[in-house]
């Protein structure tokens, strides 16, 4: 595997393309995740198994007040499909790499930054009571899961010990992200995924002269043996060279 360090956040050029003939599909991510990248290869349990509990407690806590900020649907997961999801672009995969510790690492950050706002403001969270009790009255029939809300808005212990939570978890999460920095790494595609994938009614605009499946290019596992390349952006990504 080559390593390819960027110094310059605005560098949008990809260092592998004159380096390899193979055809490569691309991962953006971030470097805390690179050991277990290197070692176990791209899989969802080996995703999930890194700071699941803290992402799913700031998940939860959402949930229980049915709250969802700019970034929960990441946080919680687009499908149950358990894939990771690759790139036919090294541009996209690059932008994918902007995320904080990773899409769904910075969707629970951002997730939980706007809980903790929300639950500590008395006032917003009475507000969003009474908009409930005016929703069931407007009904004029009860409705248990509106109900189940309405009581834990009203609960004032409850909604002190949810964002205790969601502060502890996102304390854990942000130590881990702390020193970290964007990588892309490029795969070799050797059983032709691209190729499988980059046609068709659901295909989109990547920016560099490719298309791809809405969301990527679902693999369920890809082993490390087939990386060719880690880039990596000790300086960061800057979203205006986007």
């Amino acid at each position: 595997m080559h390593t390819f360090t960027i110094t310059d956040p605005h560098d949008r050029e990809n260092p592998v393309v004159e380096s390899t003939t193979d055809s490569l599909i691309y991962h953006g991510t971030h470097s805390t995740f690179s050991p277990l990248i290197e070692k176990q290869g791209f899989c969802f349990d080996g995703f999930k198994a890194a700071y699941a509990v803290e992402i799913q407690s700031i998940v939860a806590a959402c949930d229980e007040l049915d709250f969802k900020p700019d970034g929960y649907a990441p946080a919680k997961g687009f499908s149950d499909k358990n894939c990771v999801y690759f790139s036919a672009s090294f541009l996209s995969a690059r932008g994918y790499a902007l995320n904080v510790g990773g899409e769904r690492l910075d969707g629970a950050l951002r997730a939980a930054d706007a809980f903790l706002a929300f639950a500590r403001d008395k006032q917003r969270v009475e507000l969003q009571a009474a908009h409930w009790v005016a929703i069931l009255k407007q009904h004029g029939r009860g409705h248990a899961a509106t109900e189940r809300v309405l009581f834990n808005l009203q609960s004032t212990d409850l909604v002190r010990k949810l964002a205790e939570q969601v502060q502890n978890a996102h304390s854990v999460l942000n130590l881990a992200i702390r020193e970290g920095y964007p990588v892309v790494y490029a795969v070799r595609d050797e059983r032709r995924w691209k190729q499988r994938w980059v046609s068709g009614a659901d295909a989109v605009a990547t920016g560099d002269g490719d298309d791809e499946p809405f969301g990527g290019i679902p693999l369920t596992a890809v082993s490390s043996d087939r990386i060719v390349a880690r880039i990596e952006y000790p300086n960061g990504i800057s979203p205006a060279s986007e």
